[in-house]
């Protein structure tokens, strides 16, 4: 006999069942979905700026004889600004030692003006008894018998310091537009060095050709003191266009002056160097091509060192030691 009443309970319990089953599969779908797509969290960045990679290099051996300087990637460079260095002194930054007697022309000026130290200056001997520097080392009324000049030393404090009996600014030096940066010195006697020739006006010289720059100017933009030994440095020729770009000297660069560094910075003269020579190593030999003038900071990026170009000033030497000969 047909149960009616059972069989429609065994349908009513499919029938929801079914409805439960169907329900869920949307959920379980979308469970799956969101597992497939869903990627794990990247871990976070080792290379932010802030990182010191200095902390993940290996510690030094027992035996290690100097900790090795950072490498590249740990140094941040300071940020330039438009301070210029005051003229008085510009010095060797990112040389390296070298001996008198490859630069036998190149002298130190110790100027007493008036401060604790004597204001420390370059020049280079061109002729038996004269030198050769910038007029900015001579501000404040400086008097010839308040120099003092060393000959043939590696270390200033070494040797005999020789007088001058002359001293000449050219006569058209400013101060403010820093041009016609040049002085000529007298000796009263010298014993030791070298004359440099002069460049010409016919001195040839690639925009990009190396030249060097020597002198006892301390090694760091912010110290004020001496380099204990003759440094020497490598810096190419830049032209006046280049050089007076919105970016470097924006027009500051004037007739008589001449400009050579690296576009990136870290080899340049600086205080302490002022004066000092800036040769060309010739195939016929060394030939004084600038004087060491000024510049802004002190290796800085498109702060190039700034010269007196000595080809320019040639006529003014010649006739200046003609009228004051003995």
């Amino acid at each position: 006999m047909f149960d009616f009443e059972r069989s429609s309970k065994v349908a009513a319990f499919l029938i929801l069942a079914a409805l439960v089953s169907l329900m869920s599969l949307p959920v379980l779908a979308e469970t799956k979905l969101a597992g497939a797509t869903q990627e794990p969290a990247p871990p976070e960045s080792t290379t932010d700026a802030t990182v010191d990679l200095a902390d993940e290099s290996p510690a030094p051996s027992a035996d290690a004889q100097a900790p090795q300087p950072p490498s590249a990637a740990t140094v941040t460079a300071p940020e330039a600004d438009d301070e210029e260095i005051d003229q008085g002194g510009r010095r060797i930054v990112g040389g390296e030692p070298s001996d008198i007697s490859n630069h036998p022309w190149q002298v130190g000026l110790l100027i007493n003006a008036g401060g604790p130290k004597p204001r420390l200056c370059g020049g280079s001997i061109i002729a038996d008894k004269w030198i050769v520097t910038a007029a900015h080392c001579f501000k404040g009324d400086i008097k010839a018998d308040a120099i003092k000049v060393k000959i043939g030393v590696n270390n200033l404090n070494d040797g005999t310091a020789f007088e001058i009996d002359r001293l000449v600014v050219h006569e058209s030096y400013s101060a403010v537009a820093k041009t016609n940066d040049i002085t000529l010195l007298r000796l009263k006697s010298r014993n030791g060095g070298a004359v440099i020739p002069l460049a010409t006006t016919a001195t040839s010289v690639s925009i990009g050709q190396p030249l060097e720059v020597t002198g006892w100017g301390a090694v760091d933009e912010k110290s004020k003191e001496w380099s204990p030994m003759l440094l020497k440095a490598n810096v190419p020729l830049v032209s006046n266009d280049v050089c007076n770009e919105p970016a470097s000297y924006a027009g500051k660069i004037k007739d008589g002056m001449m400009c050579a560094g690296h576009k990136d910075g870290g080899i340049d003269s600086c205080q302490g160097d002022s004066g000092g020579p800036l040769v060309l190593r010739s195939a016929f030999g060394p030939v004084l091509y600038g004087v060491v003038s000024w510049g802004s900071g002190c290796a800085r990026k498109l702060k190039y060192g700034v010269y007196t170009r000595v080809a320019d000033f040639r006529p003014w030497i010649v006739a200046t030691m003609q009228a004051n000969k003995y």
